[in-house]
């Protein structure tokens, strides 16, 4: 075309669209996408409203031929291509050049998908599991080559499958050592504790999974032996590797181009922002029902297990009883002693009843020196034997009051109980 023959050499993607907004006149490095997409002499705003594989993202200004400002457009498929266009009138059409901006958007979404992950934990409207599968499907759709995938979280002793896509829903909860999860990863500890990406290819993965999963039932439902590439992100926190994020094809051993290994870090780091935020949750849940001196259950804790007990024993027809207990003497060692010392007794004091108290019964520290724990099914006559257990492991006397909570009684009527027992039980001053 008569001014544009400087372009046709461009690396930039060049085109020219009639008054109707058919594609004319391209260069060569718009070519092999419009043969692709059958798009040469077609118009192309019918196409952008049809649902095509060519779609609008943005623009500037409502489309008008001829066009003047600029646009975003994405290319569905294997991988996705985003362009950013900027648009001219020229001799009675509109001249469009074109950047491939795909690595920024890819970029983009996987930071549209953090936020939308935080926003769920922060008003917990999505389990932590549906969460890392949100995260891996937008890991699949947007990472190049990508097809398939899976996330596997350490839970402290092994690493378990908590999200996939392309395999069998039966390998969910499947899991693996820490030992043979860094087998296959393979590319040694200390690139693996810092996060660092490692490409499988081919015969390779055979191999590799020979080594650390060894063949069993996750190795058909997994589809080792038909995964051509892999591409595996520790996702690491405090120096740790918490998870694994997998990315698999299952058609090409070169499916990844080197820009999939960028993106899929940024998943990485997602998922590593995703953990950071459900591990704080459940600390923050911890530091609000517990005591921080000794560690037992607080006030609050003690309302929740009371009701948790309370409809067991109602569902088993067993009994629930209430103990409170009132350290006595702990002025006098607070006094005398400072208060590091009285402290340290009523640690003790968290200690005797956490380990000397049955299997399921549960303690709480409600006040400066009164505790209460819960039992079911505790038979009448054992509340004496239970007490002079504790009572004796202990430096200094604790006082001690039963009593048994109907199913109409609440907590409070029943410490009421239970605290007018405890003071018969002091000794007389």
């Amino acid at each position: 075309m008569l001014g544009l023959e400087g372009l046709l050499n461009s690396p930039q993607t060049v085109v020219w669209l009639d008054p109707q907004g058919r594609i004319g006149w391209h260069n060569w490095a718009a070519a092999s996408a419009l043969l692709r997409l059958g798009l040469e002499g077609q118009p192309i705003l019918p196409l952008l409203e049809q649902g095509s594989r060519l779609r609008l993202v943005e623009a500037e200004s409502p489309i008008t031929l001829p066009y003047q400002g600029h646009c975003t457009l994405v290319i569905e498929g294997k991988p996705r291509h985003w362009y950013r266009f900027f648009c001219h009138p020229y001799q009675g059409g509109t001249l469009c050049f074109g950047v491939d901006v795909s690595d920024l958007y890819s970029k983009a979404l996987a930071y549209q998908t953090t936020l939308e992950v935080l926003s769920n934990l922060v008003t917990q409207e999505a389990r932590f599991e549906d969460l890392l599968q949100h995260v891996l499907e937008t890991a699949v759709a947007v990472v190049p080559g990508a097809q398939a995938g899976s996330i596997w979280y350490y839970s402290g002793e092994q690493f378990r499958l908590a999200a996939q896509v392309g395999f069998s829903q039966e390998l969910m909860g499947i899991a693996i050592s820490y030992q043979d999860e860094l087998k296959w990863y393979g590319a040694g500890e200390e690139a693996w504790k810092q996060g660092q990406p490692r490409l499988l290819r081919g015969a390779q993965i055979i191999a590799r999974s020979v080594q650390a999963l060894r063949e069993g039932p996750g190795y058909e439902l997994g589809k080792i032996s038909k995964i051509q590439a892999n591409l595996c992100v520790p996702v690491v926190l405090g120096g740790e590797v918490m998870a694994m994020l997998n990315l698999d094809n299952l058609e090409h051993p070169d499916a990844f181009p080197p820009e999939a290994v960028a993106i899929a870090s940024h998943f990485g780091l997602q998922t590593a922002v995703l953990l950071y935020g459900v591990l704080n949750q459940r600390n923050l849940s911890e530091l609000a029902y517990t005591d921080p001196l000794t560690g037992l259950g607080n006030r609050r804790a003690l309302s929740e297990g009371f009701a948790r007990l309370r409809t067991q024993a109602q569902r088993l027809g067993k009994p629930l009883t209430v103990i409170f207990w009132d350290l006595d003497g702990l002025k006098q060692i607070n006094d005398q002693h400072g208060h590091i010392a009285g402290d340290r007794v009523l640690r003790e004091v968290a200690l005797a009843l956490q380990t000397l108290l049955r299997h399921g019964d549960r303690a709480y520290r409600i006040g400066g020196d009164e505790f209460v724990s819960l039992h079911l099914d505790l038979s009448e006559g054992e509340e004496g034997p239970l007490v002079e257990r504790v009572r004796s492991a202990l430096p200094l006397r604790v006082s001690a009051g039963a009593a048994r909570a109907s199913e109409a009684m609440s907590l409070e009527q029943v410490l009421e109980l239970a605290d007018a027992q405890m003071y018969r039980d002091k000794p007389p001053r």
